[in-house]
């Protein structure tokens, strides 16, 4: 009876301290994570910050009139290498390019399957 108790606190020991390392290190791996989080949000926000640095001054050129708004050419140079190319809709896949939202046809018409909706009212 004796060993049974001594091999049974062994193991619950040892179940414990794995528990517990277990623990530890999920705590570092959640504290990791959300430290390259906030280093990815951070220079994020530097990039989009520069960005606008960088969009103000040429904001503040465009001319407007009325009926007309009009930018030096050097400006519009400006806009135009700030921005990036549009994306197809399309999927590029092992260097085919598909659809993006493949052609379904319609769906089938509804169906009366004979109810009548004065029969779902209640007197």
């Amino acid at each position: 009876c004796d060993l049974a108790k001594e091999a049974y606190e062994k193991v619950t020991t040892e179940l414990l301290d794995d528990f517990d390392r277990f623990k530890a290190q999920k705590a570092n791996d959640i504290r990791d994570i959300l430290m390259n989080f906030v280093h990815l949000q951070r220079d994020y926000i530097q990039k989009s910050e520069q960005t606008w640095r960088d969009l103000i001054p040429i904001l503040q050129n465009i001319e407007c009139d009325a009926n007309d708004v009009t930018m030096s050419t050097q400006n519009q140079s400006k806009i135009n290498s700030n921005i990036p190319p549009p994306i197809p809709n399309n999927d590029i896949n092992d260097g085919n390019i598909r659809p993006s939202v493949p052609n379904m046809p319609p769906p089938p018409p509804p169906q009366n399957n004979n109810i009548n909706d004065d029969e779902d009212e209640v007197g």
